[in-house]
């Protein structure tokens, strides 16, 4: 057993299904447009994270993926990890100027 509780979008997620078992028939039907809409948004969310990982994974094989954009006029002037809370590394910035 895992526990999201520390997750807040385990949370909404874990909150919002639980309140879709515990309703009745009637009010499933009363609040239907609401869970297409809540739907809508994750399924457009969970495409974000996709695209968001598969760039990952491209940026992760291929090292000197950013000369494309010296081949276009731009020119590498600062890179280096982006930091979260002085101690998690949540990536990499890249800044470009034009030549």
């Amino acid at each position: 057993h895992l526990d999201y509780s520390s997750n807040s979008l385990f949370q909404t997620w874990g909150n919002a299904a639980m309140q879709l078992y515990e309703m009745n028939n009637s009010a499933l039907k009363t609040q239907r447009d609401s869970v297409k809409k809540f739907h809508f948004k994750y399924q457009h969310a969970r495409a974000r994270a996709q695209d968001m990982l598969n760039v990952t994974d491209k940026l992760l094989n291929q090292k000197d993926w950013y000369l494309t954009f010296e081949q276009y006029g731009l020119k590498l002037v600062n890179h280096d990890e982006i930091i979260y809370q002085q101690k998690h590394n949540v990536g990499h910035f890249y800044e470009f100027s034009q030549v």
